[in-house]
């Protein structure tokens, strides 16, 4: 009796120790699949047309382009970084009309609170192709 006892006193303390390690992990995959980028392809850009209203700096190097009632941000992913001239961007393309194609998010990354957040893959003034992540 006294050696069932300690065999369910081991158990119970292993079982402490293991479920908030198991919800941990649990917590960690998900988070992998919310925050995890599609592969950047045109085949896996959605199109977005709009007149631009602003174009400035972000984080890390980002340019942030502004489109005319289109809610949230579109970006050029270390635009800055890729050498990318801020002010001519900025008189080229203010309140000018653009089609930008963006990276569709994936299944999970929809439930993030980042879903207004679009990455942009390429981005055409007119007919000309002002700057592609497609080479």
């Amino acid at each position: 009796m006294h050696q069932d006892s300690n065999q369910f006193s081991t158990i119970t303390r292993l079982g402490r120790f293991l479920r908030p390690l198991m919800l941990l992990l649990i917590i960690m995959t998900l988070l992998l699949f919310v925050f995890k980028q599609s592969k950047i392809s045109m085949a896996n850009s959605n199109e977005l047309n709009g007149v631009v209203s602003k174009v400035d700096i972000g984080g890390q190097g980002d340019i942030i382009v502004s489109i005319e009632g289109i809610r949230g941000i579109q970006f050029i992913s270390n635009g800055i970084k890729r050498g990318i001239d801020l002010s001519l961007l900025k008189k080229k393309l203010t309140n000018k009309q653009v089609t930008l194609y963006y990276s569709k998010p994936s299944f999970w990354s929809r439930l993030s609170p980042v879903t207004d957040t679009r990455r942009i893959t390429e981005l055409r003034l007119g007919g000309n192709t002002v700057f592609t992540e497609f080479h």
